[in-house]
C-alpha cells in the first residue's frame, strides 16, 4: 500500500497552539519522507555511474575476447545515454525533492520559533544549521559521477577520432 504524503505547501500558515504539536509531527514525517526520497535520488546517480563502469568494463573484456570490434564505440554511446539520464534526472526529479525538503525545514523552524513552549524539540533548528553542509554533500554526490562519466565519454570519443 502506498501512502500519499500531502504537499507541505498546503499546510495552513497560521496554526492554533493546540494543533502545534500535531503539525510539528506531521512536518517531521514529511521531512523524513522527502529526505529519504532525496537520498534515493543521490544513490541513483551512483548507480548510473556503476552501470556505466560495468558496461564499459564488459565491452573491454568482450573486445579482448574478440566478440566486439572496438569497445570505445560502446563506451561513447553508453556515456552519452548515461549523461542524458543524469541531466534529465537533475533537472526534473531531484529539484522537486530538494524544494520540498527545504520548505519543510523552513516551516518547521517557523513552528519551533512561534511555539517554543509547546514544540520544544529544536530538530528543525539543527537541520537548518546543517543545511549548507548537507547541500555540499548532495552537490558532490551528484556532480562527481557526472564529471567522471563526462571525462570518460570525451576520452572515448576523442580516441575514436584519432
Amino acid at each position: 500500500m502506498k501512502v500519499a504524503f500531502p504537499d507541505p505547501k498546503n499546510l495552513p500558515l497560521e496554526i492554533p497552539p493546540e494543533e502545534a504539536q500535531d503539525a510539528h509531527k506531521m512536518l517531521l514525517d514529511l521531512h523524513l519522507h522527502y529526505m529519504k526520497k532525496q537520498s534515493d535520488q543521490n544513490r541513483a546517480y551512483l548507480k548510473f555511474f556503476a552501470v556505466f563502469f560495468l558496461v564499459s568494463l564488459a565491452l573491454f573484456l568482450l573486445q579482448a575476447g574478440g566478440v566486439v570490434s572496438d569497445f570505445r564505440i560502446g563506451t561513447f554511446i553508453m556515456g552519452i545515454g548515461t549523461l542524458a539520464i543524469i541531466v534529465l534526472n537533475s533537472f526534473f526529479i531531484s529539484p522537486q525533492y530538494d524544494r520540498k525538503v527545504d520548505y519543510c525545514i523552513q516551516r518547521g523552524m517557523e513552528l519551533e520559533k512561534r511555539y517554543p513552549s509547546i514544540v520544544n524539540s529544536g530538530l528543525f533548528q539543527s537541520y537548518g544549521q546543517l543545511e549548507t553542509y548537507s547541500q555540499k554533500v548532495i552537490l558532490l554526490s551528484r556532480l562527481l559521477p557526472f564529471i567522471v562519466i563526462t571525462l570518460l565519454t570525451i576520452i572515448a570519443g576523442i580516441s575514436l577520432i584519432f
